[in-house]
């Protein structure tokens, strides 16, 4: 739905521009058709969609090889509030990790309520990850731990994660 009202609202409003919207597995970029004409593109991932790549190298390495010179990339992402090498730096300026808020553990946890009926209680923490492929980027992964309430342990869950880039280096990573 946001992808067709972004295609919507772009018609509307970039008249003598040609836009094409996919909507499909980022990962298998190159096979979609948009490569095979031979004109200048804007690619643009936005949203949180850079720290949802497994490896954001082997992304732009293999995925975007079918880009051509001339075709322009824009990249939204969350600037690094610390030195991965140092992490007490970044549990002190980075807020997030001061808790989950209580909206995003109601939205956290409704899944968790949905599908499993018998569950006794969830718990949803924030963890700290330095050890990423970027230099100088970390990530921060909401994990809920759920008590299902049968003879099981309680299950851990990653349901979202945000990566924070220092700019320089993320730069100086993908330039390469």
């Amino acid at each position: 739905a946001l992808l067709t009202e972004g295609y919507k609202h772009a018609c509307a409003v970039l008249r003598d521009v040609t836009i094409v919207a996919l909507q499909g597995n980022f990962h298998d970029l190159a096979q979609y058709p948009i490569f095979s004409e031979p004109r200048n593109r804007l690619l643009a991932m936005l949203g949180n969609t850079l720290a949802n790549l497994d490896t954001e190298l082997r992304f732009f390495r293999d995925t975007l090889a079918g880009a051509s010179i001339g075709d322009l990339f824009l990249l939204d992402f969350t600037q690094a509030l610390g030195d991965p090498e140092r992490p007490a730096e970044i549990m002190a300026s980075d807020s997030a990790l001061s808790g989950v808020r209580e909206a995003h553990e109601r939205w956290i946890s409704g899944i968790f309520r949905r599908f499993f009926r018998d569950m006794q209680g969830i718990e949803i923490d924030i963890e700290l990850n330095t050890d990423c492929a970027i230099r100088g980027s970390y990530e921060l992964s909401y994990v809920a731990r759920v008590d299902v309430g049968t003879a099981s342990p309680t299950k851990r869950f990653v349901v979202f994660r945000i990566r924070r880039y220092d700019g320089d280096l993320l730069e100086r990573s993908l330039a390469k």
